[in-house]
């Protein structure tokens, strides 16, 4: 699920925020749906999802992308964010660690060669 997949990669930058967000998310709990970010993206993926032409999974990751620079930059968000074409560039995630980025699917730990004795 694309919540789980971010709230991953979020804990990558900050754990504590990373609760915060996917909580507040999941429950709804304490947040303003017209100017906080988490807030208007739980209520655009909610409309989104009840729309003829569904958003592909990378949209809907996009938004969520979104939400979290904006809370992480404390911003408040008064409209529903750009849904973005379907792509294969994915948004930036402010913070997360360069070290952590891949050049190709090659260096994933799945695919390493086994050794030849």
């Amino acid at each position: 699920s694309i919540p789980i997949a971010c709230h991953y990669l979020f804990t990558r930058i900050d754990i504590p925020t990373a609760n915060d967000f996917i909580e507040r998310y999941v429950t709804g709990v304490g947040i303003d749906t017209l100017t906080n970010p988490v807030g208007v993206l739980r209520s655009q993926v909610s409309l989104e999802a009840t729309k003829r032409v569904k958003p592909q999974g990378d949209q809907i990751f996009g938004l969520f992308a979104l939400a979290w620079n904006a809370q992480r930059n404390g911003r408040e968000q008064k409209q529903n964010y750009k849904l973005r074409k379907h792509s294969r560039i994915r948004p930036r995630i402010d913070g997360f660690p360069r070290e952590l980025f891949l050049e190709s699917q090659e260096e994933l730990p799945l695919f390493e060669e086994e050794e030849e004795e």
